[in-house]
């Protein structure tokens, strides 16, 4: 079936001009709701590199880790950041931009593929959808890589279905996905995909993919010589991803935890990929096409990767990874129930439209924990604490026992504790630092000293426990040094 074909005369309130802004500002809203913010480690790692460029330092000093070459997040993160400061909002804005993108081109392939019911369903599932909502407004890559793979496709697709200026399509589809790649290297497993797209779609048409060739190599060439602008050597990427992987390869990090079937089936962000895969499924089984055909490859494809193949299956968070795989099951989804409602009664359509407003209420609600299941743990919450108790004290130099809890109150404190720690306890304390290791020195009269565990063996000699904050595994004692 064409996609003219599949294109239906419907409300003007399908239609783009009408839709898009209301889906931009119902997305927005829902992941207001339900906002994380700064609540994982790796956050920290990217937001301390940009406090480190803005202070003079460059992305690629010595000690600091790969993280630094994911340009498509880090480059927009220093913006952010130069302009709005650290606050978890301003922090979160380019993942948060690119998750309200993906809702707008998942309803754009939508309708581009099966008409505008289907691309509105689309956009509606992208907009819920609780993983979605979850890495939407967290500093992650996840969101980030998610969008770019999604744009990739659906300008590859355009790339076969247009009949004027269509070279345009599939060049810039090239180049998304190595902005795709930069963010998360596992994107180049799409690299097969996007040249297999014309085939699949229009096979009379399949050499129009191999201009996708040309905005690869434009998109490897532009990021190359940024590299080497910035550091000296176009391969730092990959020479940094090296020597991560194989520090922590060595020390067995990389070992497997779970399945990635089970986190589908038990983690709640996910819940909803099963059944809407297998209706999306049914739907293909029942009305096959080759457009369907095209988002069952995807997300099979993208599965068996991470079930079999990816070395990061093994890591706590890894069912973040599957942003890439929700898109196709979404739409093919989306495409299932438009053609099931075709020519239906108006009692089949409200008995459709209940059970679609008990899903959403689902989504809305899974997501909603999802998000304040993360960021309502008690170490977070003790760090915010930490934090503005170390702001309302200026004059007081505070002492811990854990390094990561510093690099906690440097953020939430917006950097104005004064200790430079990109990469601890390697990296120097500058004269204004208010935050130092035990282990460091002596703390002074009249500073505090922060133990993590519930022994006080930490302590200063000559101190008395001063405040009590809950922490897991132990509350955090701050003490008062006499």
């Amino acid at each position: 079936m064409s996609v003219d074909e599949n294109r239906s005369e419907t409300s003007t309130l399908l239609r783009p001009w009408a839709l898009i802004p209301l889906l931009v500002v119902a997305s927005v809203a829902v992941r207001l709701w339900a906002f994380v913010g700064i609540v994982r480690l790796d956050m920290f790692r990217y937001l301390e590199i940009s406090n480190n460029v803005l202070h003079g330092g460059s992305l690629y000093d010595p000690q600091v880790i790969y993280y630094s070459v994911r340009l498509p997040l880090m480059l927009p993160l220093i913006v952010s950041n130069a302009l709005g400061g650290y606050g978890e909002h301003v922090s979160v804005l380019w993942p948060l931009a690119c998750s309200v993108g993906s809702v707008v081109v998942a309803y754009l392939l939508g309708r581009e593929l099966f008409g505008d019911v289907a691309g509105a369903l689309s956009g509606a599932l992208m907009a819920l959808f609780p993983l979605e909502v979850e890495m939407g407004t967290q500093l992650l890559p996840d969101a980030i890589e998610g969008f770019f793979i999604l744009a990739m496709v659906y300008f590859a697709v355009l790339g076969i279905t247009r009949d004027v200026k269509w070279r345009k399509w599939p060049i810039l589809a090239g180049i998304f996905l190595v902005i795709s790649y930069q963010t998360r290297t596992n994107a180049v497993i799409f690299l097969p995909g996007i040249l297999a797209i014309g085939a699949i779609v229009r096979p009379e048409r399949w050499k129009r993919s191999l201009w996708a060739l040309v905005g690869l190599a434009i998109g490897a060439g532009l990021f190359a010589a940024v590299f080497w602008m910035l550091s000296g050597d176009p391969l730092i990427d990959i020479h940094k991803m090296q020597q991560f992987y194989s520090g922590y390869e060595s020390a067995g990090f990389f070992v497997r935890q779970a399945t990635f079937t089970k986190m589908i089936l038990t983690e709640r962000a996910l819940v909803w990929t099963a059944p809407l895969a297998l209706l999306g499924l049914a739907g293909l089984a029942l009305w096959p096409d080759r457009n369907k055909a095209l988002l069952a490859v995807w997300a099979v494809g993208f599965f068996i990767y991470l079930e079999f193949v990816s070395r990061l299956h093994g890591l706590d968070s890894s069912y973040r990874y599957a942003e890439p795989l929700i898109a196709p099951i979404l739409i093919l989804a989306a495409a299932a129930v438009a053609q099931a409602g075709k020519d239906r009664s108006r009692r089949t359509v409200g008995v459709a439209a209940f059970i679609g407003g008990l899903v959403v209420m689902s989504m809305l609600q899974l997501g909603a924990q999802a998000a304040n299941h993360r960021r309502s743990q008690p170490r977070w919450a003790a760090q915010r604490t930490l934090a503005r108790i170390a702001v309302a004290k200026p004059d007081t130099a505070f002492y811990l026992d854990d390094n990561w809890l510093i690099v906690a109150l440097n953020y939430y404190s917006g950097f104005t504790l004064g200790r430079d720690t990109v990469e601890p306890p390697s990296a120097g304390v500058n004269a204004k630092a208010r935050l130092f290791l035990l282990s460091e020195r002596i703390p002074p009269a009249g500073s505090r000293a922060v133990v993590v565990t519930t022994k006080p063996a930490n302590a200063p000699a000559d101190s008395v426990p001063e405040q009590t904050i809950p922490y897991p595994g132990g509350p955090l004692i701050i003490y008062r040094v006499r």
